[in-house]
């Protein structure tokens, strides 16, 4: 009986585990790449999310228990304000590999995950689609319009593509910065275009949102902003906790190792059709009009053309919140 004790204690402290917590977009990694984690770490466990402000909420909760999280470049930047991050955990990591200097975000200390651009996809019949305001021109000529449903990065386009937007570095007051009052309404909004891009004449979004379908659809193309493309990046941080042990740590590194090697970056990227944050990564993963896209937002990025979506502070989040409220809600 005391030889069955011993062996049960041994076979439980062999084969058992601590969870280990990941917070991650929907729909984000490839079915080959969760398949492996699943099997090569069966003790993660895949939180998903839809929006930055859910994910921001769930990371600065004092109660939050997560070790990894895949967030924007300006989600990851409030929590390394906040003293969320570990910061050296990744360093090894990141001094090795040969990622793009302009997705890098040096002084957080997570690893560049996928890339992405905001643009305009619309139907070839109505011209150029290239400035957020004449996005919103057309449903004065009953064209059925679809706007990203994300508060920070519909704001930032409403503001950089206004003949006012030098007035609004001292102090941000988003009415002023318009060109007019907008005439919204909830219909307007959507967070995913995937399946629902035919529904409408022309959209403002990710373009790997609507990489897959329109590839397929001959009526279709992309515009890009003719005042600098928002760029975002999705990075991984690894978080702080007090109680984790070095063990658990060396695990959570290996795992954040794994999703973002080179060869998981490209399953991943053709999954998704967003970009890899690799050096001389060619794109040749993505289909035609989507490399075709990579190229030119690639040389944008050389010549420095395009916006990466700031770190805004309290005041400004506050003054855009309060706008979003009022302009997606209260209709």
């Amino acid at each position: 009986m005391k030889m069955m004790l011993v062996l049960y204690f041994f076979s439980f402290q062999l084969f058992s585990y601590e969870n280990i917590k990941l917070l991650n977009w929907w729909d984000y990694l490839s079915s080959q790449v969760s398949q492996e984690l699943n099997q090569k770490y069966p003790e993660l466990l895949l939180t998903e999310y839809r929006s930055n402000e859910v994910a921001l909420s769930k990371l600065l909760n004092h109660n939050s228990e997560y070790d990894i999280a895949i967030v924007s470049n300006w989600v990851a930047k409030k929590l390394k304000i906040a003293g969320r991050i570990e910061n050296k955990a990744l360093q090894g990591i990141l001094t090795k590999r040969k990622y793009e200097k302009s997705i890098l975000l040096n002084s957080v200390n997570c690893l560049p995950f996928l890339w992405s651009t905001t643009l305009f996809v619309q139907k070839k019949n109505l011209g150029n689609i290239d400035n957020i305001y004449k996005l919103l021109d057309l449903k004065k000529l009953n064209k059925k319009i679809g706007i990203i449903d994300d508060s920070v990065e519909f704001v930032s386009r409403l503001v950089l593509d206004s003949d006012r937007s030098k007035n609004c570095s001292l102090k941000f007051d988003i009415n002023n910065c318009l060109k007019r009052d907008l005439t919204l309404s909830k219909d307007d909004f959507n967070s995913s275009f995937t399946r629902t891009i035919q529904k409408y004449d022309a959209a403002y979004t990710w373009h790997g949102v609507v990489s897959n379908p329109i590839e397929s659809l001959n009526e279709y193309k992309y515009t890009l902003p003719l005042k600098a493309p928002i760029i975002g990046g999705d990075y991984l941080c690894v978080l702080k906790n007090e109680k984790r042990k070095f063990s658990e740590l060396q695990k959570i590194i290996d795992i954040a190792t794994f999703i973002t090697n080179k060869r998981n970056t490209y399953l991943n990227s053709s999954f998704t059709y967003y970009f890899s944050p690799y050096v001389n990564d060619s794109g040749d993963s993505l289909p035609a009009k989507t490399k075709n896209l990579h190229s030119k937002i690639k040389k944008m990025l050389k010549n420095k053309k395009v916006h990466f979506i700031k770190d805004y502070n309290s005041h400004e989040i506050e003054v855009i919140n309060s706008f979003w409220k009022e302009k997606r809600f209260h209709q």
